[in-house]
């Protein structure tokens, strides 16, 4: 009879001593690289053994991204989703990864990294000059583009031909 007692007070403390599980997420495709900007795919694959109160992305330019560093918010019903991130730093290395947080914790999907594309050099039209007998001479132009970095000051650079 005791070896019974034995066996099933064992039962019931394993059975009682359930593990409250973290969401499984897994990280999708990175893609639309831009120089500012990518999109970054994310999917709950189980939720734990609690409601998912919170779903996303999570990126850093350290190799680790925790929900602690960077993340955008899912606010979606779905437990497949797509993040857009923006305002990124050109010519930059990012590790990006998805997550998902219930009662018990956060999850976090695989690692991925990608580089978002170089700054271009920004593109200057002169489109008229006047006042050439003049100091100084007067030059009008546009930026047709910034080369996705911000503009820190304009040169203008003129060929005088010799006399």
């Amino acid at each position: 009879m005791r070896p019974i007692v034995v066996f099933l007070t064992i039962l019931v403390i394993i059975t009682s001593c359930k593990k409250e599980d973290i969401p499984t997420v897994k990280t999708g495709d990175v893609a639309s690289v831009t120089r500012t900007g990518a999109s970054v795919e994310g999917e709950i694959v189980s939720q734990g053994d609690s409601e998912v109160t919170e779903k996303g992305i999570c990126w850093s330019t350290t190799d680790k991204p925790l929900i602690s560093d960077n993340i955008k918010v899912d606010d979606s019903e779905s437990n497949s989703f797509t993040i857009d991130l923006t305002d990124l730093e050109p010519g930059t290395e990012y590790f990006v990864r998805a997550y998902a947080t219930n009662t018990y914790g956060t999850g976090y999907g695989s690692i991925k990294s990608f580089s978002t594309k170089a700054a271009a050099i920004p593109e200057v039209i002169a489109s008229r000059v006047s006042g050439i007998d003049e100091i100084p001479v007067s030059v009008n132009g546009s930026i047709n583009s910034d080369g996705a970095s911000i503009i820190t000051g304009l040169l203008v650079g003129m060929n005088v031909p010799p006399d």
